[in-house]
């Protein structure tokens, strides 16, 4: 009887010690992690007059008619680049006015007297590497076609957009 509870109690102390063993032999254990960060960009437009840019009353065959809220000191539209993770390209397109008055009558300027580039109805670079926080400005300008074009009101979006240089 003796030996049959020595015998008992042996394997119940190396069942105990056999199951306890990996708590004791791991102090220190490891596991992967990771993690993707995405870049980030966040952009204001200021207008310089009342929401949008606006040409006022045009007669046909007239060109280069500037946004009526901007003049050689305020452009008509800044894009700032508020914050982000890194440079970016601005970008600028915009819709056709209505029939017969394609979005290649528009134009902008990144200064008063500067160049005019015409729109497209495709997004083109006008500020390339731009960091975060800084800005670019563009003047807006009109030309109204000598033909084609009917009397009446016409409309337009311009869409400003920030891409990772």
């Amino acid at each position: 009887m003796k030996r049959r509870l020595i015998f008992t109690l042996a394997l119940a102390l190396l069942l105990v010690a056999t199951l306890a063993l990996p708590a004791i032999a791991a102090t220190e254990q490891e596991v992967p992690a990771s993690v993707t960060v995405s870049q980030f960009m966040s952009i204001t437009i200021t207008d310089a007059g009342t929401g949008g840019i606006h040409f006022g009353s045009l007669s046909t065959g007239t060109s280069n008619n500037p946004d009526t809220d901007s003049n050689n000191v305020t452009p008509s539209i800044t894009v700032g680049v508020d914050t982000g993770s890194v440079n970016v390209d601005l970008k600028i397109k915009g819709t056709d006015f209505g029939t017969g008055f394609a979005i290649a009558n528009a134009k902008y300027s990144l200064t008063y007297a500067g160049a005019k580039v015409t729109l497209s109805t495709t997004y083109t670079a006008f500020a390339t590497d731009v960091p975060a926080t800084g800005a670019a400005t563009l003047w807006h300008w009109l030309d109204v076609p000598v033909s084609g074009v009917a009397a009446g009101a016409y409309s337009s979006n311009f869409s400003y957009q920030a891409v990772a240089h």
